[in-house]
This record gives structure tokens, C-alpha cells and sequence, in this order.
């Protein structure tokens, strides 16, 4: 029997709630059997954290995008800073944190606001990458069983300031598009 999946994000999932609202991930299965799972990585994430801003499913794979208010040591200010995570699931059909996820590392870059999984291949979008012109943006690619092995692509030579390069991205048939 065939199973059908569907993820949905609410990245703020009730001001009611608390007083800085997080996100959740919603995981349907086989609609209408079951109320829906309720996703959320094993690492604690700050307040008003905006997980499941962006969401990208294959087979039993999916990947899961944040954005959390972080300080930067370095000029003292405070910025965003975006994390993907993995989850997989399990014997059970449900979906759970594989505790694997990634990171540019880099304040304000915009890193998560897109996200394409496809077998051993996830690409992700930092459209406002600055480390080669304001804006630019970047998209990272990460291959291989265990998606290990990181590589970036940038704008070519002819592009300019505010262009938001990897704004979007897709995955098919082992090939990126960006």
C-alpha cells in the first residue's frame, strides 16, 4: 500500500501561546487516519524561531528550514542566522530528527530561504550572501549518503549587487538548478 505524506510549516504557530511564538511542523499521514505529528528538532532553538519557514520532502527524507535571532560576537550586534534540518522516517511512519543539520554560519545571509531535496542531494539558498557583492546571494549543495560533502555556487562574474542568487532553488534527477 501506498503511504501519502504532507508536511506544512507555521512558523509562528500562536502569538496566544507564549510571548515569542515559535514555529511547528505539521506531518500528515494518510490524511484523516491520524491527527497530524507535531516535528521539532532535538536542539532547543530561540524564541521566535521561525522553524518550518521552508519545507522540502523525498521519499523518507525531509528538510526543514529556520531562522533564529543569534549575536554576533564579532561586531556585538544582534542578526538572523538560518539552519536546515533532517528528519527521516522511522519503522513507525513517523517523522523523526535524524539530529543532522546545516548551517552557513553567517549572520543575515538569508541562509534557508530555500531548500530542494532529491535522493543524496540538498540544495540550499543564502540570497543575501554578501561575501562577494551586497545581495548577491549563494545556494550550498550538499551530496553524498549522509549529504557530508558541501560545495557552493555563486553568482557568475557578470552579476550584480541585489540580484538574490539562490532565492530559489530545485532538485532533479541528480542535477541542481539554481
Amino acid at each position: 500500500s501506498s503511504i501519502l505524506s504532507l508536511l506544512l510549516g507555521a512558523t509562528i504557530a500562536s502569538v496566544v501561546r507564549s510571548a515569542a511564538p515559535e514555529g511547528y511542523e505539521y506531518a500528515y499521514t494518510n490524511f484523516g487516519e491520524a491527527d497530524p505529528q507535531t516535528l521539532k528538532p532535538k536542539i532547543t532553538l530561540a524564541s521566535g524561531d521561525q522553524f518550518g519557514r521552508v519545507v522540502t520532502m523525498w521519499n523518507g527524507l525531509a528538510a526543514v528550514s529556520s531562522k533564529e535571532m543569534v549575536a554576533d560576537t564579532s561586531s556585538g550586534q544582534a542578526g538572523f542566522q538560518g539552519k536546515v534540518f533532517l528528519f527521516h522516517r522511522n519503522y513507525l511512519l513517523l517523522w523523526e530528527d535524524s539530529g543532522q543539520y546545516f548551517t552557513s554560519g553567517v549572520h543575515n545571509d538569508g541562509y534557508g530561504t530555500s531548500a530542494a531535496l532529491y535522493q543524496n542531494l540538498l540544495a540550499v539558498g543564502a540570497p543575501q550572501d554578501s561575501s562577494s557583492g551586497e545581495n548577491r546571494g549563494k545556494a550550498y549543495i550538499y551530496t553524498g549518503t549522509s549529504f557530508g560533502t558541501a560545495a557552493t555556487v555563486e553568482p557568475e562574474e557578470h552579476a550584480e549587487d541585489n540580484d538574490y542568487f539562490g532565492h530559489s532553488v530545485a532538485v532533479t534527477h541528480g542535477y541542481t538548478d539554481y
